[in-house]
């Protein structure tokens, strides 16, 4: 994607009215959910909102289709890869509904509405996706895919344990296990599992087997000639599928996350992987079906495997992972060939006070983002955990804890500077306001370090305490005051005087499990301390979390009546430098109802602005606050700027229907295209050459009025014709159509 500069987006607010403010730029292309290989050797990627079919050598994406606001269900393909089924349960109201598509036309060719919950675990298509199982409330239940029509039940009475389905390759037998716990010695569970084999047909039991284990996977060969059953024990077991007869049992040595045949029935491919200490690789192993000798290996990498896909050659295989790796492995070979980065996307980290970088941790690695230009600069994969990071004042390093050491990194290159001495295993670690110091959470206190030379500043300990958990450490923001935050929900305060800390106080917070802490900023003349956390005990209202505000003093400090109530974290303190009677304006972000809220902090008041979702990061002015779109998985990028002003009023109606400049602009391969409505209407957004030729029609439907602004609302277009080939570079226009009314704008498309 080209470069898209940071700036900001004028908005003016004007009392009865409002224009809109949308996001300047996304990370990431969007989550990453599954790959199938395609008989002709394409892929088929599952992302969270649409398909893609991508060439799998380049990573090219060739065609994409069934794109949706909402997340996409459960994926699964038919063995000859012609047909895509899309399985997804919701609550309210309570059903199922199963689409099926030709993936050669890129059609849905039908849609059941099957008015039962199944649980993802408790329901199963047949391989040729003509039938569906579903557990619920101890019976199953069965349905012909090609009629909609329900073709039996089964009264299985299993109303306890886990439940797993599976059908034989020609559809014809039904397998469904009930694991449950038989026995509890003290913190140890004894398992037990039966598994019963039923006709579909004639919807009679077959035969039945036990296993002393829970059951996790279990899956047919393509001949339906061999079963094979993984459990909690990391143990494979071989049955015939004829006899049920256990053949042959052997084990791996890590937990069993995915397994399938080979095309001819001769090969297993096992995923395993750990998430414990120390770490290990998350493999694909291939072995042998009837000598259960392990033929091969695949995989490298430390980070933690989501699925694996083999081509029906049997000569590649793409591993995914979890936080959005793509890996590309020559089976025959044995050796990787391919590593892809387009769908990490960070959702937690630190952004530089510039707005220009953002620091990520993901599951198990950490990548360097560069904002303005929207792309990941930097993977870094660790030799043991990374748990928490910390960017400097300055913005040019930042810190990372890896066992036994902090490590501080150059911003944007990763490489290391220094280490700081670690002995504390996962523990908090902050820059002081100036950056040359870092304080860190160790057995013998709080330690303060100058980084420049490793050297030990002071270990702070509170008075009247030998020990403490350290759970939250705070500069203010001129160093005058430090303050620890422990897992007794006790703060504790240092103020420094002639060149050192000097102990102040403790006190008790009424909050349980402190989640953040933060100084106002010090052109108060006694800053306050804010406190966040769940209030009235964890386990009786879980996600009640209350920022509380604590003005410090010489003795105690005094709780202040500005409490926020049914708030998360984080809480975040922005400035807009533009001067005003009074002073600097102090802004807070904090999130509410999975909504952004601002607080003009010289007010103690929430100010009207636009919904943006749920932030996680922000830099010092507003200028890049980073969001999640949930909906698509993707990690926008605000410029708030506009919005930290003290002439803001509520929001009101909608006026006229408006149709907004798209972002981003120019597009390179996608584009979304905010609009608002006055009132309801049939919306479709048209788009030209310039030469006047429809190129794509996007028929959005019945729309109500409102403001349809963000990724998660706005239209999008993926820069494809109608076709489905991708549009050449050049200038394009592109019209808003609701009812009888039309409004046209312009964008470009660079290559």
């Amino acid at each position: 994607m080209r470069m898209l500069l940071i700036i900001l987006i004028g908005i003016t607010l004007i009392s009865g009215t409002a224009s809109s403010i949308q996001p300047i730029g996304a990370l990431g292309k969007g989550g990453l959910e599954e790959i199938f290989f395609l008989p002709d050797g394409t892929i088929l990627r599952v992302l969270v909102n649409r398909f893609e079919i991508a060439e799998p050598n380049t990573n090219t994406t060739l065609a994409t289709f069934a794109e949706r606001t909402g997340r996409m269900g459960e994926c699964t393909i038919n063995a000859d890869g012609s047909l895509l089924a899309i399985v997804t349960s919701q609550r309210a109201p309570e059903q199922t509904v199963v689409e099926i598509w030709d993936i050669a036309s890129r059609r849905k060719i039908r849609e059941w509405i099957i008015q039962t919950y199944f649980y993802r675990s408790q329901r199963v298509l047949s391989p040729d996706l003509t039938m569906l199982a579903g557990y619920s409330q101890g019976d199953i239940y069965l349905w012909n895919m090609e009629t909609g029509e329900q073709a039996g039940e089964i009264e299985w009475v299993q109303r306890s344990g886990f439940v797993l389905l599976a059908f034989s390759p020609d559809a014809q037998q039904l397998l469904a296990t009930n694991s449950r716990i038989a026995q509890k010695i003290g913190a140890d569970e004894i398992w037990e599992a039966t598994t019963e084999v039923w006709e579909v047909s004639t919807l009679k039991r077959l035969g039945s087997f036990d296993h002393f284990s829970r059951v996790i996977h279990a899956a047919h060969s393509p001949n339906g000639r061999w079963l094979v059953i993984t459990d909690i024990n990391q143990r494979i077991s071989l049955w015939d599928a004829q006899t049920w007869k256990r053949l042959q049992t052997w084990f791996v040595e890590d937990d069993v996350k995915q397994l399938s045949f080979s095309s001819d029935s001769r090969r297993i491919y096992i995923a395993t992987g750990s998430s414990g200490y120390p770490r290990q690789a998350h493999r694909v192993s291939v072995w042998d079906v009837q000598s259960g000798k392990q033929l091969n290996e695949l995989g490298d990498e430390t980070i933690y495997l989501a699925g694996f896909s083999i081509s029906h050659n049997e000569k590649l295989a793409v591993l995914w992972y979890f936080d959005g790796f793509v890996a590309l492995w020559d089976i025959t070979q044995s050796r990787r060939i391919a590593f892809w980065t387009d769908f990490v996307m960070p959702s937690w980290g630190a952004v530089t006070p510039d707005g220009r970088f953002l620091i990520a941790l993901g599951s198990a690695v950490l990548t360097i983002w560069d904002i303005q230009s929207q792309s990941l600069q930097k993977v870094i994969f660790p030799d043991k955990f990374f748990r928490r990071v910390a960017v400097s004042p300055d913005g040019r390093t930042f810190a990372i804890d890896q066992d036994p050491w902090i490590e501080i990194r150059r911003v944007p290159t990763g490489k290391i500077i220094t280490k700081i001495p670690n002995d504390s295993g996962s523990t908090p670690f902050v820059f002081s306001a100036d950056g040359k110091w870092l304080a860190v959470g160790q057995f013998e206190g709080t330690v303060i370090f100058n980084i420049s030379n490793r050297k030990k500043l002071e270990v702070l300990q509170p008075s009247g305490h030998d020990f403490i958990f350290e759970r939250i450490l705070a500069f203010s923001d001129d160093n005058r005051y430090f303050a620890i935050a422990d897992w007794d929900e006790e703060v504790h305060l240092w103020e420094r005087k002639l060149n050192k800390y000097v102990y102040r106080y403790s006190w008790k917070v009424p909050i349980s499990s402190i989640g953040s802490m933060t100084f106002e900023p010090s052109d108060w003349r006694i800053p306050a301390l804010l406190i966040g956390g769940n209030f009235g005990g964890y386990f009786q209202q879980v996600g009640y979390f209350q920022v509380q505000v604590w003005k410090l003093s010489s003795q105690l400090p005094e709780r202040l009546s500005s409490t926020m109530s049914m708030v998360q974290a984080p809480i975040q303190f922005v400035r807009n430098r533009r001067l005003y009677i009074g002073g600097v304006r102090d802004y807070l972000l904090v999130n509410k109802d999975d909504k952004l809220q601002i607080w003009d902090w010289r007010l103690k008041k929430p100010i009207a602005f636009p919904d943006i979702p749920r932030y996680f990061a922000a830099n010092h002015d507003g200028s890049v606050v980073l969001t999640r779109d949930y909906n698509i998985y993707q990690t926008q990028i605000w410029n708030i700027k506009s919005l930290l002003s003290p002439k803001l009023v509520t929001l009101g109606q909608i006026k006229e229907m408006a149709l907004l400049t798209n972002f981003p602009n120019p597009l390179n391969p996608e584009t979304w295209i905010p609009y608002q409505l006055a009132k309801s209407a049939h919306v479709q957004i048209l788009i030209y050459d310039v030469s006047g030729r429809l190129v794509r029609q996007l028929n959005l439907g019945e729309k109500p009025a409102g403001r349809y602004l963000g990724r998660y609302k706005a239209a999008y277009w993926d820069g494809r014709n109608n076709l489905g080939e991708p549009v050449s570079s050049g200038v394009y226009f592109y019209t808003l159509e609701a009812g009888n009314r039309r409004i046209t704008q312009r964008m470009s498309v660079v290559r």
